[in-house]
C-alpha cells in the first residue's frame, strides 16, 4: 500500500507552502526544519504562565 502525506503550512493567511512526503519521520523532520528559525524545539515549547510579564 502506497501513500503520500500532504502538508501545507500557512501563516497569517499567506499562501501556504505545500510539500508531499512518503513517510511520517520525513514529514516531521521537514516541519522541524521549517520552523527552526523561530521555534527552537517544536516538542519542548515553554509553557507561558498567565501572570508572566512579557
Amino acid at each position: 500500500m502506497s501513500y503520500k502525506i500532504k502538508i501545507t503550512i500557512s501563516i497569517d493567511d499567506q499562501p501556504g507552502l505545500t510539500r508531499y512526503y512518503t513517510s511520517f519521520p520525513e514529514a516531521l523532520n521537514s516541519i522541524k526544519n521549517y520552523f527552526k528559525g523561530f521555534i527552537v524545539n517544536i516538542y519542548n515549547l515553554p509553557v507561558k504562565e498567565e501572570n508572566d510579564s512579557p
